[in-house]
């Protein structure tokens, strides 16, 4: 890990890296430690180590009913569709994004020659109802 993201190698921060990249789903600091249990890393260590990897931009982070919840980075712009029902989150695939980048390239500007705000980083979520549970509703 040193090498390719200038973080000090460790047993802890390898396997947090290996679970999270073995892993198409969002998880807690606490899903991380109960997937990590057997190894003996501790919650506060999974923190720590999640601090650094977002410190890094290893990670992404979104919050989901006050609960944060990680990911590896595959983008610099990601965007997210999250049910309000079961708390699933889908990433929004680049070839969405790419038709709201100009729209909102055009809106960061405006914002900030509005505000005289200098706009380093921005997250889009969208929040609804999946699949899943629009049929659950349905059914009811």
């Amino acid at each position: 890990m040193r090498k390719k993201f200038g973080l000090r190698s460790s047993q802890a921060r390898e396997k947090i890296y290996e679970l999270l990249s073995a892993c198409d789903d969002y998880l807690s600091a606490n899903d991380i430690f109960m997937r990590l249990r057997d190894t003996g890393i501790g919650i506060a260590t999974i923190y720590r180590n999640i601090e650094l990897m977002l410190q890094r931009d290893l990670v992404t982070r979104i919050a989901v009913d006050g609960v944060s919840k990680y990911k590896l980075k595959v983008s610099s712009h990601q965007h997210h569709l999250i049910c309000k029902n079961c708390g699933k989150i889908l990433d929004i695939q680049d070839d969405c994004i790419d038709k709201m980048k100009e729209v909102v390239f055009n809106f960061t500007q405006y914002l900030e020659e509005k505000y005289n705000f200098s706009i380093s980083e921005h997250s889009v979520d969208f929040f609804g109802l999946c699949n899943d549970c629009k049929k659950k509703e349905l059914k009811i």
